[in-house]
């Protein structure tokens, strides 16, 4: 093929980016993706070991057009973009906050991996931390909601359900939690 695969693709940037908690949260989804949950959830604690590491800057990027964005980001995105609204002229504060978008996204992906494994208390810890981080995120409280219902709690998922409804009625999901 003329293209290299995505599995390529994030290798070769891991190699030349190997602190990027970005590339590394990519390449942890795509070996999830491909059945290698061993190496993905490797590559999400290593992700999540430089996010935490005092050397990194999330603004070292202009923006994020300057690297790629994780699969599924578009909600992160959007949220980058209200955040450089608000933070803009506090490098400082847009740093944090940046960070802490990260730290919400790898929350998510960390959930994911979990759940591969069988892991469903630390996804529910998982999603209830990046819950607390960003609250208007709400549909991660609808992550919450459809992991309750799979663990069998179902008077709770209900509870769940109904009151992320108030929140976000147009959202399937959370119809979808209901009527199944």
């Amino acid at each position: 093929s003329r293209w290299p695969t995505p599995h390529a693709l994030f290798l070769q940037l891991k190699e030349q980016h190997p602190q990027n908690p970005i590339i590394l949260a990519n390449l942890a989804w795509i070996e999830a993706h491909d059945q290698r949950p061993k190496a993905a959830w490797e590559i999400y604690q290593q992700a999540l070991s430089c996010l935490c590491a005092p050397h990194f800057s999330p603004l070292q990027w202009d923006g994020m057009e300057d690297f790629l964005l994780p699969f599924g980001a578009q909600a992160m995105y959007l949220h980058w973009q209200r955040l450089q609204f608000q933070w803009g002229n506090q490098p400082e504060k847009l740093a944090d906050a940046f960070r802490q978008l990260l730290l919400w996204h790898l929350l998510l992906l960390g959930a994911e991996l979990a759940l591969y494994s069988g892991q469903a208390d630390y996804a529910m810890q998982a999603y209830e931390n990046a819950a607390a981080l960003f609250p208007e995120l709400n549909f991660t409280k609808a992550l919450k909601a459809e992991l309750t219902l799979q663990m069998g709690k179902y008077n709770e998922a209900i509870d769940l359900f109904s009151a992320y409804l108030q929140e976000d009625a147009l959202n399937h999901r959370v119809w979808l939690g209901l009527f199944t």
